[in-house]
């Protein structure tokens, strides 16, 4: 230890010797080097992870003596610096990510509080934000239900950070973005698709989808496929039809409309709330009958040639009538399709009944049992390509000449 003789006037101000020999002996193979003078006896020797003592390096004197003690510190890597006083450093890794990575850190001491770096232009995929820096590497994005733990690694950008007592690397930190508005999912208000039953006519519904939760503006979410089910009614079954965003309290019968179902939706403002819909299976099937396919079929009425293909729809649905070209039956032309068989060919002026049978309008509208629409074939005398029945016709009228009228 160094030894000072000279003698001093009180409120001398003295420099104190910090070089020379000043050794700890080894304590359990660890090295012990000197850190400096303080005005307190510190009874240990000080560790990586402790603050480091206040150290002095000039003295004033009062009108006695003064005494100063030395501090010792663990040099676990025998550099002649104890580790306490030792200086670190802090690296950014972007985590896959592209961009401008921050610019390293070196000389820090430990306990400083430095601001971390608040990149804004560091991108990695396009459904995804960058939200900070942690200490430890999450591969993954967070998504919109990240948990409490995930959220507490998170360090913010431009927020204060401490040094601790080993060099560090910050690893940047990736959210989910689904709706691409630069906010992680986890930042917004959050959304839930509930599934409502809707039971009918005091029936009881299982097999409910559960609600799904933490959806964001814009999520579009595709419904649930698998079916709800319903108790019988009266007796008679049940089945579910779809999904609706629409309250509609009634089950539906074979001959109703087919209400609008949905597939998807999509996320605005508020929670969705989606309806069973529910229709009557009296045919035993499985399957409510508002659901049931049904089938046109075409027939040539005697005449050979290529049969348009059947169409299987739902009740209901439009179907566009196929004409074929260049059908003849005979003299007689292709005049369109009947939903009764006429054998008959038609002539000029048809029975009234007859006219009743033809489907005028090339949309017709599938009812809720199969059809056969038959060939209509009709005359054609002026051979102009138009039935003869539906061409403007003049009549010739008998007068009397009499007087009488």
């Amino acid at each position: 230890m160094p030894v000072d003789t000279k003698n001093y006037f009180p409120q001398a101000n003295v420099p104190l010797i910090e070089e020379g020999k000043m050794a700890h002996r080894d304590e359990n193979e660890s090295a012990i080097v000197f850190i400096g003078w303080t005005s307190q006896k510190e009874d240990h020797i000080f560790k990586r992870e402790e603050k480091a003592p206040t150290t002095i390096h000039t003295l004033t004197l009062q009108d006695k003596d003064a005494t100063i003690y030395a501090a010792w510190g663990y040099d676990s890597n025998r550099d002649g610096i104890a580790d306490v006083l030792e200086t670190y450093s802090l690296a950014y890794d972007l985590n896959q990510g592209k961009g401008k990575r921050p610019e390293s850190l070196t000389g820090l001491k430990k306990g400083a509080a430095i601001q971390l770096a608040s990149e804004s232009l560091l991108t990695r995929n396009e459904d995804e934000v960058f939200v900070g820096w942690s200490e430890t590497q999450e591969k993954n994005a967070i998504e919109a239900d990240a948990t409490k733990s995930q959220l507490d690694l998170i360090k913010k950008p431009g927020s204060a950070w401490v040094v601790g007592p080993d060099d560090q690397i910050l690893y940047a930190v990736w959210a989910k973005d689904h709706n691409h508005n630069g906010i992680a999912d986890y930042m917004e208000k959050r959304f839930t698709l509930f599934y409502e039953g809707n039971a009918q006519n005091e029936g009881t519904v299982t097999s409910l989808p559960t609600s799904s939760k933490n959806h964001i503006l814009n999520d579009r979410v595709t419904l649930v496929a698998k079916s709800p089910e319903h108790s019988d009614v009266n007796g008679v079954p049940v089945k579910f039809i779809g999904w609706s965003q629409q309250k509609i309290d009634h089950i539906f019968e074979r001959e109703d409309p087919m209400p609008s179902t949905i597939q998807m939706i999509t996320f605005e403002s508020q929670d969705i709330h989606v309806y069973a819909l529910w229709g009557y299976d009296r045919d035993g099937n499985d399957k409510a009958d508002l659901l049931k396919d049904y089938t046109l079929s075409y027939d040539l009425n005697g005449k050979e040639g290529t049969v348009p293909s059947p169409q299987t729809v739902k009740a209901g649905s439009k179907i566009i009538l196929e004409h074929p070209q260049g059908l003849k039956k005979g003299d007689a032309i292709f005049a369109g399709w009947s939903t009764e068989k006429i054998d008959l060919i038609v002539n000029v002026d048809p029975d009234i009944e007859i006219l009743k049978t033809i489907v005028t309008n090339d949309e017709y509208m599938m009812p809720s049992n199969d059809v056969i629409v038959y060939a209509l074939w009709a005359e054609d005398l002026d051979h102009n390509g138009i039935p003869d029945y539906a061409e403007k016709a003049v009549h010739i009228s008998y007068h009397s000449n009499t007087g009488d009228e």
